[in-house]
């Protein structure tokens, strides 16, 4: 089973983004929770967020918006139900270091392929790989010469196209490193710039301050000297008033600005029973109902829509006894991702998430 795991984790990272992929690794992840049970709590948690999303399901049937919901919304809407239900105690099974340091390799070298425009290997990840036209900025911009890193804003996502995302699960891959070596040494600091370069060359503001973060908690954890590493900041700001770096941007302006029209239409559009258990439906039936693109750009605004006030509470506080009791350390920073991006609406990533925090090393058998 261990094997197993192992592969099915590499596999998540890995494959492409068709709806054959997400089947594969929905079912995956069910049959291995079905396998490796040791025991199922249905937690008072549990039965909240439970009656919580049947009662914003029959608000949304009962104010006939029903017409509206898509598809989509409606399966991540139960997926992620269905992953909340499963949360409990399982067989525990080790991540293999061959195995993470093959993934963030390949990674890294994904995005190098469109930075440095290998057209061979660009080529190979073009036929594999899905992209949208509204990504092809980000990812198809290359470079001749060093200049072109200051001329040029490189938003590199590699194989995953967005460079938010890459900048997600190559952080959640950090953090499963640094659990299994938990001791510095020269091999382990040589990773770590590495990442970081990586994580430079996304633009994700989000994905640079999680990665400090993340390294913030490492070492103070295991009380390593934090002085040393502190040089790491003046360093990268340093270079950044050379190669301006999107990711060192510290201003929010136009992220912000677009999320304003998105909180008025949550607390306008909902009625007082919306606000506090949720209208269900999301992003994809709204811009049925108004027959344009609508997007929160943020799992919590999401979640608010979706599932109210009470929703996205009981949700967080599952999310976060999970947290406390798993035996992944330094992982709470990888859900600020839900800020400005996805973590309980991005069901491949929540798969993988859970996968680790379930399986891997738990502190207690009271998960939740």
């Amino acid at each position: 089973m261990k094997i197993l795991f192992n592969i099915l984790f590499f596999l998540a990272f890995i494959l492409p983004s068709y709806t054959y992929t997400y089947l594969f690794i929905i079912v995956g992840a069910i049959l291995f929770s079905f396998f490796n049970f040791k025991s199922f709590n249905f937690s008072h948690q549990k039965f909240i967020f439970l009656a919580v999303f049947f009662i914003a399901l029959s608000s949304n049937i009962l104010s006939n918006n029903l017409i509206f919901l898509s598809d989509i919304d409606l399966i991540k809407n139960f997926l992620l139900l269905i992953i909340v239900m499963l949360l409990g105690n399982y067989n525990t099974y080790s991540l293999n270091s061959s195995i993470i340091l093959t993934i963030i390799g390949l990674l890294i070298f994904s995005q190098l392929t469109f930075v440095f425009d290998l057209t061979f290997f660009k080529n190979i990840i073009d036929n594999f790989y899905p992209v949208e036209d509204r990504f092809l900025v980000w990812t198809h911009r290359s470079i001749d010469s060093i200049q072109d890193l200051i001329d040029i804003n490189i938003r590199a996502g590699g194989i995953f196209r967005n460079p938010n995302q890459y900048s997600k699960y190559l952080n959640l891959l950090f953090i499963v490193y640094l659990n299994k070596h938990p001791k510095f040494n020269r091999a382990q600091i040589t990773l770590i710039l590495i990442i970081l370069v990586s994580i430079l060359l996304t633009g994700s503001r989000t994905g640079f301050f999680v990665f400090f973060f993340i390294l913030t908690l490492k070492l103070k954890y295991e009380k390593y000297n934090i002085l040393p590493f502190l040089v790491l900041i003046p360093t990268v700001f340093a270079l950044d008033l050379y190669f301006n770096f999107r990711s060192l941007d510290l201003f929010f302006d136009e992220s912000l600005a677009n999320r304003i029209p998105v909180i008025d239409y949550i607390f306008f559009d909902s009625s007082s029973l919306g606000l506090l258990l949720g209208n269900f439906y999301g992003e994809e039936s709204i811009s049925s109902k108004l027959s344009t693109s609508f997007m929160f750009d943020s799992d919590l605004l999401s979640l608010l829509y979706s599932f109210g006030i009470a929703g996205i509470f009981i949700l967080c506080y599952i999310f976060y006894r999970l947290t406390i009791y798993s035996g992944l350390k330094y992982v709470f920073p990888i859900f600020l991702y839900a800020i400005t991006g996805g973590v309980f609406f991005d069901i491949r990533f929540l798969l993988v998430l859970y996968l680790v925090l379930s399986f891997y090393k738990p502190k207690s058998e009271n998960l939740i």
